[in-house]
């Protein structure tokens, strides 16, 4: 209920600025709506600030500054965004988990929450490779591991399958003494027992029953058993008309963010601020927040990208000297199937899709741009004079590629971005876009000071780094 409210009253703010025009370019529906949240939130700010000149001076730049600089954000393209309404907050994520146990699958339910090891109930394990069970919506029970039954007996009683009632002829699996297997056995579809030994058991199995609409199995033993002992099972059960269904939940979790803070002041020579208004008409105060803003937004931007670089859960080197390939080109060409190799890895890791976006250095970026047949490059209208990340179109129809000025020469950095705010490793949390101090006028040097703030949150979920992979190129040449 909490997140539905929410989002209407993000839809509702979206509609509201949506009206001023300065929504006007931004096509993305999310990033529409987190514009039009910052916005809101610089003018409820605005209206409690002290009126001041300065910050007077201040609101009739402020609201076109976040238009201008927020978008420009990186975060904004390959990570999920979700902006703050208050100074602490909740992100909100997608993950998919089994619900039933089924075989060796042992999934959550909603009122007794995850066994101790939850790796075994996510479709991804905690190493990050699939653990998706292809037989989990069909009739197969694969590898059901049965009750204990203690020693000092002939005869042992299990508690019943866990699927009912079992289709004749279908039960096998393999016993264990203690915690050795001794035997293996199949069930025929009159009901008999065959046994065959695992090397040469000093107390085997010599029969067997089984109860097919109870899923009650016994063992009779050769002798009275001296440790405890187990049985692990694959059969079918009958799925008609059967309430015992396997199920998927589609789980929306969150995760608390608190907001920190960036701060960063200006100082300036009232003969340059005098020169400026003179010559230029130029106003040195509304330049210089600009600057500031714009130097804390490419701050962000490093942070974001150093979160993802540092945290990627797929790691590679590819070497130019022992890359496959006589020519240049040709080397360059085996980076490009480098690339779709790390991509299949994320995917395989997240279920979700391969990689769809790539940040790296001008240099990198230049062997996309010239070596890769498929790359397609951004209309010319795109381009901006902003200074940091700049877009510079897609390789292969399958990659946006990025790339970034400050960027280490020799990495590339990949990312999968779903197209639901929630389906994303990372979260921009963006609260207050910029708040000023107003002017003050040293006495000593005579020059006026002023600072400027923002306050915003970030998150890598538990599992986030699955989303994100690092490539490193040794030996590079341009």
């Amino acid at each position: 209920m909490y997140n539905s409210q929410l989002l209407n009253e993000a839809k509702a703010i979206e509609a509201k600025w949506s009206k001023t025009g300065l929504l006007k370019g931004l096509d993305n529906k999310y990033e529409r709506e987190t514009t039009a949240v910052m916005l809101e939130n610089q003018r409820l700010f605005n209206e409690v600030s002290t009126d001041t000149s300065d910050i007077a001076q201040f609101k009739r730049i402020s609201i076109p500054l976040v238009r201008r600089i927020y978008p420009q954000l990186i975060a904004n393209k390959i990570v999920s965004v979700q902006p703050l309404l208050g100074p602490t907050g909740l992100v909100y994520y997608l993950r998919f988990r089994y619900s039933s146990n089924k075989g060796a699958t042992q999934g959550q339910t909603l009122d007794a929450g995850f066994p101790s090891d939850d790796s075994v109930s996510l479709q991804q394990l905690a190493s990050g490779d699939a653990n998706l069970d292809i037989f989990y919506s069909s009739q197969f029970i694969q590898n059901e591991t049965s009750s204990t039954y203690l020693s000092g007996t002939t005869a042992s009683a299990y508690d019943p399958l866990q699927h009912t009632p079992v289709l004749a002829g279908t039960l096998t699996g393999t016993i264990y003494y203690g915690t050795t297997a001794i035997q293996t056995f199949t069930v025929s579809s009159a009901g008999t027992f065959t046994f065959t030994s695992i090397g040469s058991p000093a107390n085997p199995v010599t029969a067997g029953t089984l109860d097919l609409t109870s899923g009650i199995v016994t063992f009779t033993w050769t002798t009275t058993t001296a440790s405890s002992n187990y049985f692990v099972a694959s059969y079918e059960y009958n799925m008609e008309c059967n309430q015992d269904l396997p199920e998927v939940n589609l789980v929306v979790e969150s995760e608390e963010i608190a907001a920190k803070t960036r701060k960063l002041k200006a100082v300036w020579s009232y003969e340059a601020q005098q020169d400026l208004r003179s010559q230029q008409n130029l106003d040195a105060e509304a330049e210089l927040t600009a600057i500031l803003a714009q130097e804390i937004n490419l701050e962000i931007d490093r942070e974001v990208l150093t979160d993802l670089r540092n945290n990627a859960g797929t790691v590679s080197v590819w070497d130019f000297n022992t890359a496959l390939g006589d020519t240049i080109k040709e080397k360059y060409e085996s980076l490009y199937v480098k690339v779709v190799e790390i991509s299949n890895v994320v995917h395989r890791k997240t279920l979700r899709g391969g990689c769809n976006w790539i940040v790296t250095s001008p240099e990198v970026a230049s062997i996309f741009e010239t070596a890769t047949a498929g790359f397609a490059p951004s209309p010319s209208e795109t381009f901006t004079s902003s200074i940091g990340v700049q877009y510079v179109g897609t390789v292969s129809n399958r990659w946006r590629l990025y790339k970034d000025p400050l960027f280490p020469q020799g990495q590339i950095l990949m990312g999968y971005r779903g197209d639901s705010y929630m389906d994303s490793g990372y979260f921009y949390c963006p609260y207050v876009p910029l708040t000023q101090t107003p002017v003050v006028l040293d006495p000593e040097s005579f020059c006026p000071r002023k600072g400027i703030l923002t306050r915003y949150g970030k998150k890598l979920l538990r599992e986030g780094a699955k989303f994100y992979a690092r490539l490193s190129i040794a030996n590079f040449i341009i």
